[in-house]
């Protein structure tokens, strides 16, 4: 789906090939599907009649890589790689910190971001009236990223981070997805919620991406189902089968609780 969408094409460095950006676009299929299932079912309540909800996922994609057929179609132009750097006029990249590994994301969206950074780095002789505006650093944009990373590979990493927040300039460290569940903004806001589960024991799952709605404590109720857990729930109360019939699903193989071969 990320190759026919074209959300490949553009992921990867310029001069490098196309990069998939692999898991991207299950979810996202997945978050639209749990959306269309809850507005048929709210037609069904209002109206009584039911509706059948297809969902191809190329659809669900193209919602994320809309600007490239945009730009294509209105204006002949063909996005491609730009490494860690946007479309727009900002600048934007990531750039190495002093430490073990340390990286740090930044974007430079306007003058104003772009003079903070400037007072924060105590005016380097090379910002000048040169680079006063964002079409003129966009023209200068590698050398700009040069004179960047010298700058940041001197910096401690969240020390670096907090100054250029409190300048109201977009930073944040870029985290290991082993230190995720760590980050200090997703623990305030509950977004991990722990559950015992019966192979791996208790473990932190991830929750809606919204808020809470008022009084609720919490979003997660039981932990993700083992393969088959709930074959004879749903077979025997709700749709009515006898021990009989799901005897007979289970020795054809129809129904089970491991997958053949394991």
């Amino acid at each position: 789906m990320e190759q026919i969408g074209g959300l490949t094409w553009v992921t990867g460095l310029p001069e490098e090939p196309p990069v998939t950006p692999r898991g991207a676009c299950d979810p996202l299929a997945g978050v639209h599907a749990a959306f269309a299932v809850l507005a048929a079912l709210n037609f069904a309540e209002r109206s009584g009649v039911g509706q059948q909800v297809e969902l191809p996922m190329v659809e669900s994609v193209l919602n994320t890589t809309a600007i490239q057929p945009i730009e294509h179609e209105v204006y002949g132009v063909t996005l491609n790689r730009c490494g860690n750097r946007g479309f727009g006029g900002a600048l934007q990249n990531i750039y190495r910190c002093a430490g073990d590994d340390d990286w740090i994301a930044v974007s430079i969206r306007d003058d104003q971001d772009w003079n903070a950074l400037a007072e924060l780095m105590e005016r380097p002789s090379w910002c000048d009236e040169s680079l006063s505006t964002t079409a003129l650093r966009r023209e200068r944009a590698d050398e700009i990223d040069g004179r960047l990373r010298d700058w940041f590979a001197a910096q401690s990493l969240m020390p670096t981070v907090e100054s250029l927040a409190a300048s109201g300039i977009p930073a944040a460290p870029v985290v290991s997805p082993s230190l995720v569940t760590e980050n200090p903004q997703l623990c305030d806001r509950g977004y991990f919620e722990p559950l015992v589960h019966c192979r791996i024991g208790q473990a932190l799952y991830p929750t809606p991406p919204f808020a809470r709605l008022a009084g609720q404590r919490e979003w997660l109720r039981r932990p993700p189902p083992t393969l088959g857990e709930h074959n004879e729930e749903i077979l025997r109360e709700r749709c009515g089968l006898t021990d009989e019939e799901l005897a007979r699903l289970a020795a054809s193989g129809v129904i089970g609780t491991r997958p053949k071969g394991v």
